[in-house]
């Protein structure tokens, strides 16, 4: 840091400063303003790289907060399920499936109506005599009813974990 009685204006270093001093002003020179510029630079590098830190930790915890596998795991589940004079053919279970896993779900039935998968919002016809599949990964975690929508009637629950 140069401090000293002011040059002149030719001399175009640094800029008066008049702390009221006998002698008049005092120049606080050139070789200041660069130590602070490169403090303020240093202090700019860390902070950025903090901050650069910062976002790959929080990347990476959402990465390990999605909810489920972004690839299916394994061969489709099937899952078959018979509707035959006003019933569920060996009652309504409840059916475990791997979070993550392909699942194909295939109903037969001796009416017309609708396969619906709660929860997925999942749909498919299914004519009289005949058969309606979906097929989705289970990519939530839950019990989710899979039912005849027009008849209200619940064909099973879909555990996913």
């Amino acid at each position: 840091m140069v401090v000293g009685p002011a040059p002149g204006p030719e001399a175009g270093v640094g800029r008066p400063c008049d702390h009221g001093r006998a002698g008049g002003p005092v120049v606080v020179g050139a070789a200041l303003a660069v130590e602070t510029h490169s403090v303020v630079a240093e202090i700019g590098k860390v902070v950025m790289n903090r901050l650069a830190a910062l976002a790959v930790l929080v990347g990476l915890m959402l990465t390990g907060c999605a909810s489920g596998p972004t690839a299916p795991v394994g061969p489709p589940q099937r899952i078959e399920l018979v509707y035959a004079g006003g019933s569920v053919q060996g009652g309504v279970s409840r059916v475990p499936v791997g979070l993550g896993r392909p699942v194909e779900l295939v109903v037969r039935s001796d009416v017309a109506d609708q396969l619906h998968v709660h929860g997925y919002d999942l749909k498919a016809d299914v004519p009289a005599g005949g058969v309606g599949t979906l097929d989705f990964t289970a990519d939530r975690s839950g019990v989710f009813e899979v039912e005849l929508e027009s008849r209200g009637t619940q064909l099973a629950q879909l555990e996913v974990r």
